[in-house]
């Protein structure tokens, strides 16, 4: 098994938990749809009528409608808690980059979760890399330089848009990062513009270098998809054998 270090880009090690990629009983649900920025997938109380699986759109979950405290893009999800029990979504998610994304009736997804194995185990290695990028996140705050943790971020906008262009302003990327100055965003932004990583667009960054970028970058965005993939791995492993023995 070949280990691509972090200052290389490659294909996404969370690949597998993507929409394409659902188990068949998953895939004749899914809806495509295209989300706008800006656009409002739920509030806080509100219904968890849908769950979205973002290919290209970046979703961030906010805390009082202005704080995100998670940002999910592709091989994440929004709403996962509907198939755990809950009823009402526990945050406001907003669309921050526009894109496509899939979309299931929270409901039947539900059902598809309780009678299927394939699909406990598909949809676990979806919570389980939000839960590795929360955890990431929180650590990653306390011990990291803000530029390492702003390169961070913009590989992971980058391998989810799919696009060179991060149509995000300062003020949402110091959101994003918890970083209370709008003004430490700026320095961090000429220190990567300065190493010619990434230019000043017309709406937001572009990404010059991506290769460059990711050795600026601290690694968390991409120790946590390690981590998730291997895990998921690993209960995939469990089914298969467990599926054997019952066969036998």
């Amino acid at each position: 098994m070949s280990i691509v270090p972090f200052s290389e880009p490659f294909a996404a090690p969370a690949a597998h938990v993507s929409p394409t990629s659902a188990p068949s009983l998953v895939r004749d649900h899914l809806v495509v749809v295209e989300l706008r920025a800006g656009q409002v997938l739920s509030e806080p109380g509100e219904p968890l009528d849908h769950l979205y699986l973002p290919e290209t759109a970046v979703v961030a979950e906010e805390l009082d409608g202005r704080l995100p405290f998670a940002v999910v893009g592709r091989g994440g999800i929004i709403g996962g808690a509907a198939v755990l029990g809950a009823a009402t979504a526990r945050a406001r998610a907003v669309v921050y980059v526009g894109g496509r994304s899939a979309r299931v009736s929270a409901e039947t997804l539900r059902w598809l979760h309780d009678e299927s194995p394939a699909v406990r185990a598909w949809l676990g290695a979806h919570l389980r890399l939000d839960f590795l990028r929360l955890a990431h996140r929180s650590s990653c705050a306390g011990t990291h330089r803000v530029v390492a943790r702003l390169a961070d971020l913009l590989v992971a906008l980058h391998e989810s848009t799919t696009s060179a262009s991060i149509p995000l302003t300062h003020e949402q990327l110091a959101a994003m990062l918890a970083v209370q100055r709008r003004a430490t965003v700026t320095v961090a932004v000429g220190e990567l513009r300065a190493a010619g990583t990434v230019a000043l667009g017309r709406r937001g960054l572009k990404v010059l270098d991506p290769t460059a970028l990711c050795r600026f970058a601290c690694g968390c965005h991409h120790a946590a998809r390690f981590a998730a993939a291997r895990e998921a791995i690993t209960a995939r492993v469990r089914l298969a054998t467990s599926s054997a023995a019952l066969l036998a």
